[in-house]
C-alpha cells in the first residue's frame, strides 16, 4: 500500500487540477459523507424562520408605547385599528424628532471631509442631505 501524504495547501497547488485553471468546488475536497452533511446543514439554515410575525410586531409595540391600558382597549375595540396605527405612526414621528438633532450634526461633520470634483457636491454628502430633509418630513408627521 501507499503512503498518503496530508493534503496542504502546496500539495494542491501542485496538483494537476490546478493546472487546468478550473473552478473549484466543495465537492473537489469533500468525501461524499461530508458534502451530505454540508447540504444537510446548508438546508437547515435556510428554514430559519424569524418566530414572530408581524402582527406579533404590532401588538409588542402598542405595550411597548402605550402600555397595558391601552393594549387592552385595542383587543377590546374600544379603540379602532385605524386609530392604533395613526397613535402609532404619530409615536414614531416624535421618536424621529429626538434623533434628528443627532442626525444633523453627523451630517454636517460628515460633510467637511467630502471634497466634490469639478465644482460639484459629491453624491454621498447629496444623500446625506436628502435622507435628514426626509427624516426631518418624518418627525413633522408626514408619511413618505
Amino acid at each position: 500500500m501507499t503512503k498518503h501524504e496530508p493534503l496542504t495547501l502546496d500539495a494542491i497547488k501542485a496538483s494537476p487540477k490546478m493546472a487546468e485553471g478550473r473552478v473549484f468546488r466543495a465537492s473537489d475536497f469533500l468525501t461524499k459523507q461530508e458534502q451530505q452533511e454540508l447540504r444537510a446543514s446548508n438546508a437547515r439554515g435556510k428554514k430559519i424562520r424569524k418566530p414572530y410575525s408581524n402582527i406579533d410586531a404590532l401588538e409588542a409595540e402598542i405595550l411597548a408605547r402605550f402600555g397595558w391600558t391601552a393594549y387592552k382597549a385595542w383587543q377590546n375595540m374600544e379603540i379602532s385599528n385605524t386609530q392604533m396605527l395613526k397613535w402609532l405612526a404619530a409615536e414614531r414621528a416624535r421618536e424621529r424628532g429626538h434623533l434628528l438633532p443627532l442626525e444633523i450634526i453627523i451630517t454636517a461633520s460628515v460633510a467637511g471631509a467630502n471634497h466634490g470634483h469639478k465644482g460639484k457636491a459629491p453624491k454621498s454628502l447629496k444623500q446625506a442631505f436628502k435622507l435628514v430633509k426626509e427624516e426631518a418630513r418624518r418627525a413633522g408627521g408626514d408619511q413618505i
